[in-house]
């Protein structure tokens, strides 16, 4: 999981941060409020106590590393895909 912790910059060009503490995936939405992925799958997560339901799913490398990911909230037809930040 921490992995998938870096700065990834979304289709709309804004920076996300997911971050790795206490063992477990972040998803800040606004400071000090963070919510954590749990993992459904290697590569796919759900952001838990928020609601609607949030997935995240994101896509590797061939060695494994994270290229982007696509949070989707499908109640709303909300969909972001955020791209790796070089």
């Amino acid at each position: 999981r921490q992995k998938y912790a870096l700065l990834y910059l979304t289709d709309s060009d804004n920076e996300a941060e997911l971050v790795f503490s206490d063992k477990a995936l972040w998803v800040p939405i606004r400071p000090p409020i963070k919510f954590p992925l749990i993992p459904v799958s290697e590569t796919k997560f759900i952001l838990y106590g928020y609601r609607p339901e949030v997935t995240y799913e994101f896509e590797l490398d061939e060695m494994g590393n994270p290229i982007k990911y696509n949070a989707q909230q499908a109640e709303t037809g909300v969909h972001i895909i955020a791209q790796r930040k070089k």
